[in-house]
């Protein structure tokens, strides 16, 4: 049972965009819930994000990386590092409304199932939703519930979601250390990308839930710690997937496919394999026409599918043991 002093430990994950990170921690440090820990994973940001931690923020727990490990190892690290048995992992692109984590801890005594809680993210301009929970397509793709929609109070009612967005994401400690898998929470060979729908589907697998709280308000400038400036055909614009670079583009691609290797069954792949057929002809027909590098760089990805279906192998022994000792 969660108990109102329980300390969290927040964990945020920053590569560049230091004034991205700096408004990130302002809100974190105003946060009407307490006790606090706060840990700031620095991926080798080259633009002084480390020294304006230190001078602005000296009660952070500063961890500077020697390379860009990307979000999913960064988490891993400050989760591994900390002591609460309530983490919240941010990005360093979101700011929270000030009682968001009271809001959230709220939650957290009524159902020992639950492992993950989110609240309601919009972007910066606090009208445009850009998560209310993420949800599984039938075509095996990550949706945000509500995205790009204006919000007007349709998703106001708190309920069970399939899993929370990664760029804010309040997790139970024990879920995280029940779901890991050779001791990484989220999948460090994901680096970026479907980290967070592998970590929810996993969950699932081993029996815990996720749960969305309509009044926690998360602010979310989607995509600014990795897209690129760069000139785009206007047919193109309104995407984000083009805006990345090819090695991004390729890690949201194959990080798809590794959730599906890792959590998937036969039964549900054969129930729906029309949507996914036809989302593959569409999603390969624009990758060959419009990114083809990126799509050569896709072929090149063999070792990652091969350590998948070897973690695929451990969950799923995992699982036959718990099952066996119920």
């Amino acid at each position: 049972m969660a108990h109102s002093s329980s300390l969290v430990s927040v964990i945020v994950a920053s590569y560049n965009k230091k004034e991205l990170l700096r408004s990130c921690l302002v809100s974190v440090y105003a946060q009407s819930y307490s006790p606090l820990e706060v840990f700031v994973i620095d991926n080798a940001s080259s633009d002084a994000t480390a020294e304006m931690v230190r001078c602005d923020f000296p009660s952070a727990h500063l961890i500077v990386n020697e390379r860009n490990d990307y979000f999913s190892a960064a988490y891993n690290r400050g989760i591994r590092l900390c002591r609460g048995p309530f983490v919240l992992c941010l990005n360093n692109d979101i700011v929270l409304e000030r009682c968001a984590l009271e809001r959230l801890m709220e939650k957290t005594a009524f159902d020992s199932c639950v492992g993950m809680w989110g609240g309601k993210m919009l972007r910066p301009d606090k009208k445009t939703i850009d998560s209310t929970g993420l949800f599984l397509g039938k075509n095996r793709k990550p949706l945000e519930r509500g995205y790009n929609q204006f919000d007007h109070g349709q998703y106001e009612i708190d309920g069970y979601v399939f899993g929370i967005n990664g760029a804010a994401i309040l997790c139970r400690r024990e879920m995280l250390d029940d779901i890991a898998v050779d001791g990484e929470y989220f999948d460090e060979d994901f680096k970026i990308f479907c980290e967070d729908l592998d970590l929810c589907w996993r969950a699932h697998r081993f029996g815990w839930r996720a749960y969305y709280v309509s009044k926690t308000l998360i602010f979310h400038a989607r995509g600014a710690s990795a897209r690129r400036e760069i000139q785009v055909p206007r047919l193109l614009k309104k995407f984000y997937f083009p805006q990345l670079p090819r090695e991004l583009q390729v890690h949201m691609v194959k990080n798809r496919y590794g959730a599906i290797i890792k959590n998937d069954s036969p039964g549900a792949l054969l129930g729906d394999c029309l949507f996914i057929f036809a989302y593959e002809m569409a999603l390969w027909g624009f990758l060959l026409l419009c990114v083809p590098k990126t799509a050569a760089a896709l072929f090149r990805s063999g070792e990652f599918f091969k350590k998948t279906f070897k973690k695929r192998k451990i969950i799923s022994a995992v699982l036959k043991t718990k099952k066996a000792g119920e």
